[in-house]
């Protein structure tokens, strides 16, 4: 036989439920913010032609003095569709621009 429970108060049943639906949307809420911060921000690139004997690192180097230079190497390949690390004298890359507020 299945036990019943009984609602004693319902003016706690009531403000206990509010309260655990306003904390557990607080919650699932958090990741969404972050996620769409960050979406807000419309990406800059600087155009930079290659001269002979450049290669992906010097640039980011030159670029990027403050940041892992591995992560910039990542986004300067993802922005310019690059699937090795070889570039030619002559093409024109985008280097994204970190945006500072």
């Amino acid at each position: 036989m299945k036990k019943r429970y009984r609602i004693v108060s319902r003016k706690k049943f009531i403000s206990s439920t509010a309260l655990l639906l306003f904390i557990s949307f607080c919650l699932l809420s958090i990741p969404f913010k972050l996620i769409q911060a960050d979406g807000l921000q419309e990406k800059q690139y600087i155009e930079v032609v290659v001269k002979p004997g450049d290669t992906l690192w010097e640039i980011a180097k030159s670029q990027n003095s403050n940041r892992d230079l591995r992560k910039a190497i990542f986004e300067i390949k993802e922005s310019n569709c690059l699937t090795g690390n070889t570039i030619q004298p002559g093409q024109t890359i985008l280097l994204p621009v970190e945006v500072t507020n």
